[in-house]
């Protein structure tokens, strides 16, 4: 019941005999030597027909094998190395000129072209080219 203690061991034999020891346990075993190569699984690698290895190519209804850790998916299924990593992405483009710019750049060209437009129309100054193209609008 949850309000007694349990007996304690006095070495009695009264003890002893009501609360025997349980045997001491067995040291666990060495783990198995690994495999001498080269490793061959007892059906072979022909599983792999059916759960193909991860990474290699598969028909829609296989299921790939899960890699348990035993040496018998390592050998069938050896891991590659891992791959490098990606490039950087590129940059990204600059971005097209605001109207602004384009408006401005515009601007600059005609003021850079002004003399020699000037002299084709035939005119000397710019008042008199503002002059022609008045009347000519209105």
């Amino acid at each position: 019941r949850w309000w007694q203690s349990f007996a304690a061991d006095d070495g009695s034999a009264c003890f002893n005999f009501c609360c025997p020891k349980s045997p001491p346990s067995a040291p666990p075993a060495p783990p198995a030597p690994p495999p001498t190569p080269p490793f061959v699984c007892e059906t072979g690698c022909a599983w792999t027909d059916l759960h193909p290895c991860p990474g290699t190519p598969k028909k829609f209804w296989q299921t790939y094998a899960t890699d348990d850790g035993t040496d018998c998916f390592n050998a069938c299924c050896p891991k590659s190395p891992p791959s490098p990593p990606a490039p950087p992405p590129p940059p990204a483009p600059a971005p097209p000129p605001s109207i602004a710019v384009s408006l401005l750049a515009l601007i600059q060209a005609v003021f850079r072209d002004l003399p020699g437009l000037l002299e084709a129309l035939g005119v000397g100054r710019a008042a008199d080219a503002v002059a022609l193209v008045t009347q000519s609008c209105s």
